[in-house]
């Protein structure tokens, strides 16, 4: 909290700023300026594009590692009859 003198002297910088540059003291006046639009969406887009491709790239992965033991398994299987029936 500001005491009164504080505050005073915040309040002359504040005059003295608008005086000097009006533009500059309307937008510090005004806030933060709100996120265009368009950058919503693209970040929506790149957030829904990330999520697709560790989805995809996680079901690949599985996908690639049971195929690869069952084709171990396959493999395994076909040696033991080949072996059992002498082909």
């Amino acid at each position: 909290m500001l005491n009164s003198e504080e505050w005073r002297r915040l309040k002359a910088i504040e005059r003295q700023l608008r005086s000097e540059d009006p533009g500059l003291a309307r937008r510090l006046a005004g806030g933060p300026r709100p996120m265009p639009n368009w950058v919503r969406a693209a970040a929506a887009t790149l957030a829904v594009l990330v999520v697709f491709a560790v989805v995809v790239g996680a079901v690949s992965l599985a996908a690639v590692l049971v195929l690869g033991l069952a084709t171990a398994v396959l493999m395994m299987f076909v040696r033991a009859v080949r072996s059992a029936y002498g082909w």
